[in-house]
């Protein structure tokens, strides 16, 4: 029997090991007894022109268990007085061993003692006998001083040779250890291949004889692995074919497979695979450099296991085999896992029955993704108690799922779990596309239990696991570390090897997920929102009217799609809008409480019957814990009745105005932004070359020496618009003090998505609410996707500094500004040389002088600066556009709008010349979008600064257009 060569999967290559026979006849030159130790360190055998083989003389059988151990089976009689087992070079020439100063080799068996010989090119040879081998358990070590050893720069070969004197018995075994046989083949993994599939269903157990401590997991009908101990002896599973029942041996043909493709992952250097058929011919092959976290493919070519004798046609059993020169130093203990398609079902099964609600999960578990799925395996999570697992041809790609995690995975040291013995059955509910999904609960210990969730089907289906079968199987309850949601294409049946499957289970974490703001049913509510009140998402209203939009749920005369905009609760009759009464004195004041990302805006009316209803103060946007409020006047003229409208944004508005710039490293010359409004930019990026990009909000100013924070403790959920062609995005928050809490947007499509992130997140990770610094949007080429390097991507939200670039047109009539007229005023701050004019109430102008810096312009004022108490501003918000006529030396000149709260909005006029004017139409939507109140604007500005000169000259005049204002 020989070692064969595999191939992996990058090509197949053969290797033959030559057979011989050493003459045991030459002169003995001298005999020593050689006593055991307890313990050593084997002898490594140099490669001297070739591995070291071992050989068989009158052998009745021997196995090479790998480079370092083989075992030899005697049966002696008298017509065959001794056996043997040698070590010899292919090429059996002589070898010089000087360079070892002592021999140490390991022996165990049943002998009581065995005879290694040193034989010389001229046959004399120097014997040594290793006695006690069989007085008492274990291994144990001889120490040969190669001094002794006569020539030991002429060795040919090493006999080990039993005779019925030596060994006290006619029957029998010994194991030898010494280290650097011809038993491996130096290969590197691959990282893909195609599983086989063998036939026949075949059991998978430990393998006979393995250590007792070897413990077989049987994980899917793809998958196995085994925790091995090798300190001493070995370990391993068995594919097996053979029915150990009966009295016959059963065997499998795997003669159509040409080759058996396998993947392996786990802790040992190598794993040795048997393949046995029912003569008991056996081939051995070794799997080196199986060492990884991740799965190495191997290729068995089925032509070599024949040429070694074995029937392929009539396979009895796969063995895999790990010792502890095949685990490798440190790797004693551990496990590994084998892949091979076509397995049954693992053996341990639960069944579970309809039970609902799901259960609560304690200690907020983190949910990801599988660990050694399929790549292309895509776990989101929308929600605290919803997840949901996509899987694509999972046919040749393993399995899929996702996992509810206890453990903290970055603690390497620590087993992290959760105690879940107060429940007396775990609930799920699933539904999707596989007919099957196959539960795991593991335990910090390695204990694992299997469940099979039977008949999931598109409605959601909930099944319960009872605690007393998980505990029965062997499961501690009081130490759960994961629950895996597994399918294969086993479980998925025939015709969904894609798809996805989604479970409920409450009281997950969002660590590594944002929610998308998904609507299954279509009835306008969120699934998140419809979950965080026990509705149900599937049910637009046409099971149950109380579930859709215009149900009440609470019965309170809201329905719920309008306490959803409120931000009021659809299942408590008592949570209402916040909106009051108070008296203020001299005056009445109509109120409301804001619960975040909401417009509200106040409205007057004389008659609840035919009254017109009239706006009055200001709209604005309202975070947690802000107020807006109207006030009545002391002589009771604006008594009457009030309302409030809220408009619930899409988006979250920021509550300043921050800058955005592009992030590249090595790829930022590459990396471009533009910006359709204040609320909509893009990204182009291309990341062929790696590095990363992105864009950076920040609320800093980096022109000065202190760091400008922005407070966002009155905001509750934030939500983004994103789109585009990256898989992913990855996110981070910055604090003044550098705290960074990272996250990943998942998902994205050309389509535009709402991602909301819950800001306890952000304070769970550490960061100072009070004090944002800056919020990164950002990808590498993973999380593009080595398939999109080059894209863009698209976020929406509001209130970003950007500039409004409006339309010009040849001719037109300009927007008279109501209610009027605002003064005009010179810009504060500008260059003393400029100055300004106005002729009428249509035109202003000013001069300006930009040559050493600075800037120049005009002030429109609604504010009166007779009266130092109240600041007047002026209502534009019943116009859709402002349109000004503009002309002057100056390329382009900037126009600002800044409202009662010193919210400002940009534009720019551009490509002006001093021929003509020139018409641009802003549109008030812009304004808006960048959160400017248009029903109380204090000051619309024209300014020019060098950056604006363009092709125009450094000194000049500029002409504005306009109307309404104050001659």
């Amino acid at each position: 029997m020989k070692v064969l060569n595999i191939s992996r999967l990058c090509g197949i290559g053969v290797a033959v090991v030559a057979l011989g026979v050493a003459p045991l006849h030459a002169e003995i030159l001298g005999t020593y007894d050689v006593t055991p130790l307890s313990t050593g360190t084997i002898t490594t055998l140099p490669d001297l022109g070739g591995m070291p083989q071992v050989n068989p003389i009158n052998a009745n059988d021997y196995i090479v268990h790998s480079h370092s151990n083989f075992t030899s089976f005697y049966q002696l009689s008298p017509t065959q007085g001794f056996e043997a087992v040698f070590i010899s070079w292919p090429d059996f020439l002589a070898r010089d061993l000087s360079g070892i100063t002592e021999f140490v080799i390991g022996v165990t068996g049943t002998p009581d003692s065995v005879k290694v010989e040193f034989e010389r090119t001229d046959g004399d040879k120097t014997v040594f006998n290793l006695q006690n081998v069989a007085g008492g358990a274990g291994v144990k070590y001889y120490t040969i001083p190669s001094a002794l050893v006569s020539n030991v720069n002429e060795i040919k070969a090493i006999p080990m040779v039993v005779d019925e004197g030596l060994a006290g018995n006619t029957s029998g075994w010994f194991s030898v250890l010494v280290d650097g046989l011809a038993y491996q083949i130096t290969a590197t993994g691959q990282t893909t291949g195609t599983l086989s599939s063998v036939p026949g269903l075949p059991q998978v157990i430990t393998l006979g004889g393995a250590n007792p401590g070897t413990e077989v997991s049987h994980i899917s009908t793809s998958e196995f692995s085994f925790v091995y101990d090798v300190s001493s002896g070995f370990a391993g599973a068995t594919i097996l074919f053979d029915d150990f029942t009966t009295g016959t041996n059963e065997s499998q043909d795997l003669s159509g497979l040409g080759n058996l493709v396998l993947a392996v992952t786990g802790t040992p250097s190598g794993i040795k695979v048997e393949i046995d058929d029912i003569y008991t011919n056996r081939a051995i092959v070794i799997l080196e450099g199986t060492a990884s976290d991740t799965f190495q493919y191997f290729s068995i070519n089925l032509a070599e296991v024949e040429q070694e004798g074995v029937d392929i046609s009539q396979t009895r059993f796969i063995n895999f085999v790990v010792d502890a020169a095949l685990a490798g130093a440190g790797n004693e203990a551990g496990a590994a896992g084998i892949m091979i398609h076509g397995l049954p079902q693992p053996d341990l099964r639960i069944g579970a029955e309809a039970l609902a609600p799901s259960s609560l999960m304690p200690g907020c578990p983190d949910v990801i993704t599988l660990g050694g799925a399929a790549t292309n395996t895509l776990v989101e999570q929308f929600s605290t108690g919803r997840f949901q697992v996509v899987y694509q041809s999972i046919t040749g790609n393993l399995f899929t799922g996702g996992t509810i995690l206890f453990d903290d995975f970055g603690t390497p040291d620590t087993n992290e779990s959760e105690d879940l013995s107060s429940l007396t059955g775990v609930v799920f509910s699933v539904r999707g596309d596989p007919g099957r999904v196959k539960v795991e609960f593991e335990d910090a210990f390695g204990n694992r239990v299997n469940v099979f969730l039977d008949d999931v089907g598109d409605g959601f289906s909930s099944y319960t696991v009872p605690a007393t079968g998980l505990v029965e199987r062997g499961l501690l309850m009081t130490h759960v570390r994961f629950i895996n949601f597994v399918i294969d294409n086993g479980l998925a049946g025939a015709g969904n090897e894609t798809g996805f499957f989604e479970v409920l289970s409450a009281g997950l974490c969002f660590p590594n997920f944002v929610f998308q703001q998904l609507d299954t049913d279509g009835d306008g509510l969120p699934d998140y929102w419809e979950e965080l009140y026990g509705l149900d998402f599937l049910d637009d209203g046409s099971v149950d009217p109380d579930q859709g939009a215009m149900g009440d749920a609470d019965m309170d005369g809201t329905d719920n799609y309008s306490e959803f905009i409120a931000g009021t609760s659809p299942v408590d009759p008592s949570s209402g809008n916040g909106m009051d009464i108070l008296d203020a004195g001299d005056r009445l004041e109509a109120g409301i409480d804001g619960v975040g990302q909401r417009t509200y805006r106040f409205y007057q009316s004389s008659s609840l019957l035919t009254g017109a209803w009239e706006k009055v103060g200001r709209t604005r946007t309202l975070y947690a814990g802000q107020r807006l409020s109207v006030s009545t006047n002391a002589d009771g003229a604006s008594m009457g009745f009030y309302m409030c409208d809220i408009t619930r944004l899409d988006v979250t508005p920021l509550p300043e105005r921050p800058r955005i710039n592009a992030v590249g490293g090595s790829t930022e010359e590459s990396t471009t932004l533009t910006q359709d409004s204040g609320r909509t930019f893009h990204c182009a990026y291309n990341l062929v070359t790696g590095g990363i990009a992105g864009i950076s909000i920040t609320f800093d100013d980096f022109g000065t020496p202190e760091i400008e924070t922005v407070d966002m403790t009155g905001i509750t959920d934030f939500t983004i618009g994103l789109s585009g062609t990256p898989r992913t995005l990855k996110f981070e928050f910055v604090d003044a003090a550098t705290n960074i809490v990272r996250g990943t947007y998942r998902s994205l499509t050309n389509d535009m998505r709402l991602y909301t992130l819950p800001v306890t997140y952000l304070e769970q990770g550490g960061l100072d609410l009070s004090s944002v610094r800056l919020f990164n949007l950002v990808l590498d080429q993973e999380s593009a996707g080595f398939d999109r390097l080059t894209g863009a991507f698209a976020v929406r939200t509001y209130g970003l500094d950007y500039t409004i670039v409006p339309a010009g047109v040849g001719t037109g009539t300009v927007t008279i500004l109501p209610p009027g007229p605002p003064q005009v005023l010179d810009l504060g701050g500008a260059n003393l040389a400029g100055n300004t004019g106005q002729h009428g109430t249509t035109n202003l102008f000013f001069t300006y002088d930009v040559s050493t810096g600075g800037y120049d312009g005009v002030t429109a004022s609604y504010d009166d600066p007779g009266t130092t108490n109240v600041v007047e501003t002026g209502d534009l918000s019943g116009l859709t556009t402002v349109r000004f006529g503009a002309r002057g030396h100056a390329e382009r000149v900037r126009v600002e709008f800044v409202d009662i709260d010193n919210r400002k909005a940009v534009a720019e006029l551009g490509s002006l010349s001093t021929a003509s004017n020139l018409y641009f139409d802003i549109a008030t939507q812009d304004l808006e979008d960048n959160t400017l109140n248009l029903s109380q604007v204090h000051l619309i500005t024209f300014a020019v600064e060098p950056d604006l000169i363009g092709t125009g000259t450094a000194t000049g005049r500029i002409d504005i257009i306009t109307g309404g204002l104050a001659p």
